[in-house]
This record gives C-alpha cells, structure tokens and sequence, in this order.
C-alpha cells in the first residue's frame, strides 16, 4: 500500500523482469549466469556491508530468480538517495539528510577498504565496468571508432568526433587539451590488467539508485574485488551529471521505474556562449544543480580531500589516479551520440577538462546551486511521495 506499492526502488538493468511479492520480497528474474554473478557478489559483501537479506534462489521458466527481503517494504528503509537529493532539491531544511547519507556512503567504503583492502592488478577485480569497456571491440569501440561516427548540430553547423578532434577546446577563457581521443591506446595503457590499485571488497557501482536511505546498498552484479578509485571516480560523475541530468533526460524509463518519486531535475548544465571555428570550439557554461546535488557534491568533495582521498590515493594523486575511470564513466555509460549537439559539447567540455595537469577536483566539480523551492523544512520521506514536482 501506499509508496511502497506505487513505486519500485531497485534498479535491475540487466534483469529479465523484477516484481514486488506479497510476501515482502523484492525478486529478479535474470539469465543463469548473471544470476550466479549477484549471487557471489552478494555474498562477497554481505558481512561487511548494509545489504538486503537474500531469501533465495530458484530456477523459474526463463531464468533464475534471486529472491531478496525487500527493505522497502519492511520499513528498514524509506527512499533512495536519488529521492533524497531530489527531496533537498526542493524542500529547506533537508539538506542535513544528503549530507549524512553521503557522508555514510563514504564510511561504508573506508570500512570495506579497512577490512579488504589491498593492492591489487585491475585484471584481479571485477571487470565489467572498466577493463570489459575499453576491450577492442567492446562498447567504446562500437560507440565510437566504428562507423557511423556520432555527429551533432553545433553553432549551427554539423560536426563528427574527426571534426571536433582536431580542434582545441577553449572554456571559461581557459585552452584545454584535445576535446576528443582519436584512439584509446591511453586508455587502455592505463587501465591495462597488470597496473595495480587500491582495492577493497565492495558494492562496485556506486550511484544514486543503489542507496537507499537509511543506508543499505542494492543491486550486486558488480560486487566484489573493486579498484577504490572506481567507485570514488563512479560516484563522484553521477551526483556532478549523471543523477541530475542525463539519466532523467536520455534514460527517462529507467528513471521512472528506478525513483521512489521521480521528479523533473530543479536544474541542469547551461551553455552561456557556444562557437565553433575551423582551429577551436569556445564553450561557456554554467553547471547549475540543486541545492542538494549541491550539498551531496560538496560533502563527497570534503572526504576525498580527507580520509577517504587518502584511502584512494596514498600519494596524494587522487586527480591522477580518478582521472582515467572519469573518462570512463563520461564517455562508457551514455553514449555521447544519442545526446543532443549541446548537450555532448558540456561532456566533452569536462572530458577536456581532464587533461589540464593544473587540475583539482574541487574546480572540476565546481557547481551553481539554483535556491530550492519552498516547501516545509521538516519532511518524512512518506511525505517525499506526495510532493509536487
């Protein structure tokens, strides 16, 4: 009834199917051998972690369904941290909830990293979100070296990846490096099997959808073995752009079945001035969010320059060491040529960005909170279901 009933709050991409049972489980229908992959990562997590308690497992006609205790229905927990954000958004006063939760988000990591972790080759962790992607022939090759070439409508003109490579990126008055690899032997170099990283046992897909409030993690399929830096680096593109932006514009239906209350962003990237010549592309832009992406940005940006930047990169690279997992993330999880011409210009902007050796995190991440929407600062987060959008 209620919430609980109108909403789902799992995200299960690779699912088959995914339902809510009468009898307060969550079940995921999946081919065997995803299955047999949630199941070990589970597994891997569940004594470190806050996670749902796996009922069980059994073989159904097209698949295998994984049955968990559904922490939404029981009570345990209440919203999503996407709700959260969503709710801090719109409501004063609730931008204290983001700030916990993100700062939980971080203890849980250093906590999984005190008890697991270990410096280990990238080939020794979970692979498919990093090395599997940059695999010839895999998901960045087809997105972006075989043809057809991604093309957009830019200051009036019609550009491909070749044309914009060869032209220098000029934004907020600053020349950065190539907006575009041709290739990905960098990439590849750098996430190459044998390079070794901090890692831990982990939840390994840290976003938005799959925190829950109090905090309980979900979703599995790339728990285990995972690079520190990976998770920071995933975590850190989806509160700057991901969570706000792109998933509510160019995955609409994953929003909507992901979210206990889906709502329309409070706000998006804005492109002051934007023009193309034949040796450039001048871009000025204004980040705008919310006032709790805001506070959830800013919080995760004060512990990797604390305790968990240091877990991260013990050096003191931590731009360095997040670096090739944010190209990742930019260009491996939305492919930059289903978004508009704009649009790919503001994510090419902060790839480019990337490449300054002047960089620090907080500028890249730097944000413009637009003032939230009155509402009553003191709301539950069965209230949070009821707000208007």
């Amino acid at each position: 009834p209620g919430l609980v009933a109108r909403h789902a709050a799992w995200r299960a991409m690779t699912a088959i199917r995914h339902y809510r049972a009468p009898d307060g489980t969550f079940r995921k229908v999946l081919p065997f051998d995803q299955a047999r992959r949630e199941v070990a990562g589970w597994q891997a997590v569940a004594g470190l972690l806050p996670v749902p308690c796996l009922r069980g497992v059994r073989e159904v006609q097209d698949g295998c369904e994984v049955v968990y205790e559904d922490v939404m229905a029981s009570g345990r927990c209440c919203r999503l941290l996407a709700d959260s954000i969503n709710a801090a958004d719109r409501q004063v006063g609730q931008a204290a909830v983001v700030r916990s939760l993100v700062n939980r988000v971080c203890d849980s990591l250093l906590a999984a990293f005190g008890a697991t972790g270990a410096v280990s080759r990238l080939e020794d962790c979970v692979p498919d979100l990093h090395m599997a992607r940059l695999t010839p022939g895999r998901r960045l090759d087809r997105w972006y070296i075989r043809p057809p070439l991604p093309a957009w409508a830019i200051d009036g003109q019609r550009f491909n990846l070749g044309d914009l490579a060869s032209r220098a990126l000029v934004a907020g008055g600053h020349t950065l490096g190539a907006m575009w690899p041709p290739a990905f032997t960098e990439q590849r170099s750098a996430l190459a099997g044998h390079t070794r990283w901090t890692t831990a046992i982990t939840q390994g897909d840290v976003t938005e959808p799959n925190i829950t409030e109090p905090l309980c993690w979900l979703d599995f399929e790339h728990a285990g073995r995972n690079v520190l830096a990976g998770d920071v680096a995933n975590f850190l593109w989806y509160l700057l752009a991901m969570g706000g932006w792109l998933v509510p514009t160019y995955q609409a239906s994953v929003y909507e079945r992901t979210l206990c209350t889906p709502v329309p962003p409070v706000a998006t990237p804005t492109i002051n001035d934007l023009r193309v010549t034949t040796r450039r592309v001048e871009i000025d832009y204004t980040w705008h969010v919310g006032t709790g992406r805001r506070t959830a940005l800013t919080t995760l940006l004060q512990r990797t320059g604390g305790d968990l930047g240091m877990a991260v990169a013990a050096d003191g690279d931590l731009t360095g060491r997040l670096r090739p997992f944010l190209i990742l993330r930019i260009l491996g999880v939305i492919p930059l040529g289903q978004m508009s011409g704009p649009h790919a210009a503001l994510c090419l902007a902060k790839l480019a960005e990337l490449s300054s050796p002047d960089l620090t995190l907080p500028d890249w991440c730097e944000a413009v909170a637009v003032a939230p929407l009155k509402q009553p600062s003191h709301v539950t987060c069965e209230q949070v279901g009821r707000l208007p959008p």
